[in-house]
């Protein structure tokens, strides 16, 4: 009731999670990639997935070889989604990857 009518309650989960994953990369909210990893893994909802995947890699790609190794692994793997858009996602962030 607090939300009806508003904002939060057009976006719907999906949208909100899609939202939060943004911002967690965006504002390199690091402590959050453990929950993004699982996200871009487990979500029901393929927007969701797409983007925690993306927020992840955000995080990661720039904190050494380790992380680095983590991303391709996470990557790779999501190259077996069922959704053609997380898919692109993980080719288009393998792609961009620094050597």
């Amino acid at each position: 009731r607090r939300f009806a009518g508003t904002a939060l309650m057009r976006a719907k989960r999906e949208g909100l999670l899609r939202n939060a994953a943004v911002v967690a990369a965006n504002r390199c909210v690091e402590s959050l990639s453990p929950i993004l990893l699982e996200a871009s893994r487990e979500d029901g909802a393929a927007t969701v997935r797409q983007h925690a995947l993306w927020a992840y890699c955000e995080l990661l790609a720039g904190q050494g070889s380790a992380a680095r190794a983590r991303v391709v692994e996470r990557l790779e793997s999501a190259l077996n989604d069922p959704d053609p858009e997380v898919v692109a996602e993980a080719r288009e962030n393998l792609d961009r990857l620094p050597n």
